[in-house]
């Protein structure tokens, strides 16, 4: 009797659904995102000082699922910067190495679960090495960017003479992102279960396809940036390595394809789609060092030289209605997964620090990335990398020549690899020009006083229709003593033009 009260009480009470309670409205007032922890030497914040969004659901494309979730949020004021980690102490492979020998020296079983880890962690006082004395990352590379740095009485930064300075990482920026308007779209298909096989549509397409009996359940992010301008360089770039590796740390072992789904299983997402839409013009300022003047600063000539010495930089300015799109598959094929990157740019714009002389103008440009990532994890694979430019007009001098060469050495410069982790790459770039005219500079003695003006300069022209060149690059070696690097131009149906002053 109570047993069938109770039922009648259950019976009599409202239920509650929580998604009755959705939509949920969102406000936010200044807040911030921080990046890292004590394996990251720079920690990455992400501020905004206001926000307003919604949170809510949607029928998903396939009736086998549940519902699409759906976060839409409109960011004002977004800014992102890098600062030093003062809690830094060492990577996060030198503290796993410290660890590793620490367990392997109390005679114990070398694979725990996270209950008897958690209790050895305890026991062996494991915490205390994450305190231990300065590592060998910060005794070769010190802490901070401005660690040989010096002022004077004024407050102006001098920049220091001597073999140590060529150390120095001047052309760190560490606000990597300003934008006064962000917009973020995050959705994902809540999974139902894979239906009977006589109930199971298909779809008509092969890709990434594992048994979900319909279209795959979707999950991605659409991100639109108003205005934005980015500050990326070599620096910024090998932070970034850091912050991944701490996030999605390479587990340096073979992978197994993704297993067929049978009715009654979870049905699964097949890929991760971003997509990031740039309006109003956005700006990507790329600071780096430049090797080629080194001799300026090793102290061992005297040679006039600025006090504070300065990173040369590189300017890409896209217009409205640029779009990057990345895909990553969430399933294992047997010949392994690829990840897709397509960047569409409209009135595209690159200047330099060289002579404050314009590099290239572009009605628009499109790049296409293919890559593959094999079962085995130290595989040979093949990153390929095609790129068109539609009505390009470049001025080249011969300084643009050291310039990438800088930018080159810069961005491959770091500690040397381990040979135990390294995988063997190989890259393969295709060019297409469409109506290209490539202006260079031809002065008496490479003296130009005026860039901008043709009518003061001696300019050699080729103009064509079509402008065809692939480079392949091998790194499939580990620290060859050279490489060679094949390429072939085709350019039928040149024009040159010589213009004199």
């Amino acid at each position: 009797m109570v047993r069938k009260a109770i039922a009648w009480f259950k019976s009599q009470l409202p239920r509650l659904d929580p998604t009755d309670l959705l939509p949920l409205g969102i406000e936010v007032n200044k807040a911030a995102v921080i990046c890292g922890n004590a394996s990251t030497p720079n920690l990455l914040i992400l501020e905004f000082k206001e926000a307003e969004g919604t949170f809510g659901i949607v029928p998903s494309k396939s009736k086998f699922d549940i519902h699409k979730q759906l976060l839409n949020i409109k960011f004002k004021n977004v800014s992102s910067h890098y600062v030093d980690n003062t809690s830094f102490q060492s990577p996060m492979a030198e503290f796993g190495q410290k660890v590793d020998e620490k367990v392997k020296n109390s005679n114990l079983r070398p694979y725990l679960s996270y209950h008897a880890f958690s209790k050895l962690w305890r026991r062996l006082k494991l915490s205390r090495l994450v305190k231990s004395e300065p590592s060998k990352w910060i005794q070769a590379h010190g802490v901070g960017i401005r660690a040989w740095w010096r002022t004077n009485k004024g407050g102006e930064i001098i920049s220091p003479v001597g073999p140590e300075a060529l150390k120095l990482e001047y052309a760190a920026e560490r606000h990597v992102l300003e934008a006064p308007e962000l917009e973020l779209l995050y959705y994902a298909d809540v999974v139902g279960t894979v239906p009977p096989l006589e109930a199971q549509i298909r779809t008509g397409s092969a890709d990434f396809e594992i048994g979900n009996g319909d279209l795959a359940p979707e999950w991605g992010a659409e991100i639109i940036v108003h205005g934005g301008f980015v500050r990326y360089g070599p620096w910024a770039d090998r932070q970034r390595t850091e912050l991944q590796r701490v996030f999605f740390p390479p587990s340096y072992h073979d992978m197994q394809p993704t297993a067929f789904l049978r009715p009654g299983d979870k049905r699964m997402w097949t890929t991760l789609k971003v997509f990031v839409e740039l309006r109003g013009g956005t700006t990507l300022h790329i600071p780096f060092r430049e090797a080629s003047k080194n001799w300026m600063w090793d102290g061992l000539v005297d040679v006039p030289r600025p006090k504070t010495r300065e990173a040369a930089h590189i300017h890409i300015k896209a217009g409205d209605g640029s779009t990057i799109s990345y895909t990553v598959p969430m399933v294992i094929s047997p010949g392994g997964y690829e990840g897709q990157l397509e960047v569409h740019l409209d009135d595209v714009g690159v200047t330099s620090t060289l002579n404050d002389i314009r590099l290239l103008k572009a009605e628009s440009c499109r790049v296409r990335c293919e890559m593959p990532t094999p079962l085995a994890w130290n595989a040979e694979r093949l990153w390929s990398f095609s790129i068109s430019l539609r009505q390009p007009v470049f001025y080249l001098i011969r300084d643009h020549i050291n310039m990438f060469t800088d930018l080159a050495k810069d961005w491959t410069s770091g500690p040397p690899g381990d040979y135990y982790r390294f995988v063997p790459m190989r890259y393969a770039a295709k060019v297409d020009f469409h109506k290209y005219e490539i202006n260079t500079y031809v002065n008496d003695h490479n003296i130009i006083d005026k860039p901008l003006l043709k009518d003061e300069n001696a300019l050699m022209t080729f103009k064509g229709t079509s402008f065809r060149t692939k480079i392949d690059i091998d790194s499939s070696k580990f620290r060859p003593i050279c490489t060679d690097v094949p390429f072939w131009i085709e350019t039928p149906d040149v024009t040159v033009d010589l213009t004199l002053p």
